[in-house]
């Protein structure tokens, strides 16, 4: 839940274009943070889209329009929804209302943001779930020095106690945002059941079931049980950074390591130097990678593919967090892979690269 308001991985459809604009508001965002460097210039960006509006400092302060739904936005000195360092200068949610951010550019943490009723009602929920989650880390950091069983169930415990504070904090917003986003989140982190998801979902407002939220946790339910292990993967196509469509399917007769990762991403970055020694050790023996990249920005997607020298498979639709394969394979977090058979079966959800290295040299002898 630490994670919430900065979460980020979903795909937005439109299905009626008339309804959706009906949804969306118009406000403006207004911005006064010291530190800001005068004639500076700074976007405003989305999860899938950036640079929804640019604005330059002018007497230490920005003002920025936004039309849409309620959503988690940031603002940066690059397009780029997942920010690069000291290029983000704010993360937050948007509302139906104008919003006000004032604090100091080398305190980003303690920045104040009035007007939206999102962000606020996400802040209270975390004073719900930080004890729940410090609870979880405690039992995870002490985990090497108890029973494996004994740690399991009582991680077992956390999670159904963090479950109903999700269902009643749910419950009791199903007439905004604020209960549709946390359903959703909740669905990719895979705390409700189909059914139980299902349930909540017809609880709210239609015009709240309708939104784009509810479109994408009716997206989640379907393909909920496609990705697993022992299921065949399921088939895509998307372009790689040269523009030419590549199909998983393409690549039956061999095993394949299918990776979602971003540029912005650390880990992701880290791991990178790993997955260069892996390919090049096995790459030509039946195996290969296929990395989807969660970026918006194709010069930033770029410059990581030539700079880690990432020599596989490289895709992306371009749409950050909403990225259609990783919603398709129920992404929640990066990095994260599958490892598929020569037949297009999952035997794997998440291997390591030292791991894989093992797993490969029993399969490829």
């Amino acid at each position: 839940m630490k994670n919430l308001l900065l979460l980020l991985l979903s795909l937005f459809t439109v299905i009626d274009l008339n309804a959706q604009q009906k949804k969306q508001a118009s406000i403006t965002i207004s911005v006064e943070i010291k530190g800001l460097k005068e004639n500076d210039k700074y976007y405003l960006n989305g999860p899938s889209i950036v640079g929804l509006d640019s604005c330059i400092v002018q007497n230490g302060r920005l003002h920025f329009k936004y039309t849409g739904e309620p959503d988690q936005v940031s603002i940066g000195k690059t397009k780029d929804s997942g920010g690069i360092g000291d290029d983000l200068l704010v993360g937050f949610w948007t509302d139906k209302q104008d919003i006000k951010i004032t604090g100091d550019k080398t305190n980003r943490k303690g920045m104040t943001i009035s007007g939206s009723n999102l962000w606020d009602s996400f802040t209270k929920l975390h004073e719900i779930t930080g004890p729940i989650e410090d609870k979880r880390d405690e039992i995870v950091i002490s985990s090497p020095y108890h029973n494996q069983d004994s740690v399991k169930r009582r991680l077992d415990s956390i999670a159904e106690v963090k479950k109903t504070a999700m269902t009643d904090y749910i419950q009791s917003n199903l007439h905004s945002y604020a209960g549709i986003i946390l359903l959703y989140y909740n669905k990719i982190d895979k705390t409700f059941t189909v059914e139980e998801t299902n349930g909540l979902l017809k609880k709210f407002d239609p015009e709240i079931q309708n939104s784009k939220y509810g479109y994408l946790i009716q997206q989640l339910n379907k393909s909920y049980n496609q990705v697993k292990i022992g299921e065949i993967a399921p088939d895509f196509e998307q372009v790689n950074q040269h523009g030419k469509p590549i199909r998983l399917s393409a690549f039956r007769g061999k095993y394949i390591l299918l990776e979602f990762s971003s540029s912005w991403c650390g880990p992701c970055r880290t791991m990178n130097p790993q997955l260069v020694k892996l390919y090049d050790k096995f790459k030509g023996k039946d195996f290969e990678i296929i990395s989807v990249s969660t970026d918006v920005n194709r010069q930033t997607w770029l410059k990581t593919i030539k700079d880690d020298g990432l020599s596989w498979p490289q895709l992306s639709d371009l749409k950050g967090q909403q990225n259609e394969v990783a919603i398709l394979y129920n992404i929640n977090s990066i990095p994260h892979n599958f490892l598929i058979d020569k037949q297009g079966k999952i035997i794997e959800d998440n291997i390591y690269p030292d791991q894989l290295t093992e797993k490969l040299n029993t399969l490829l002898k």
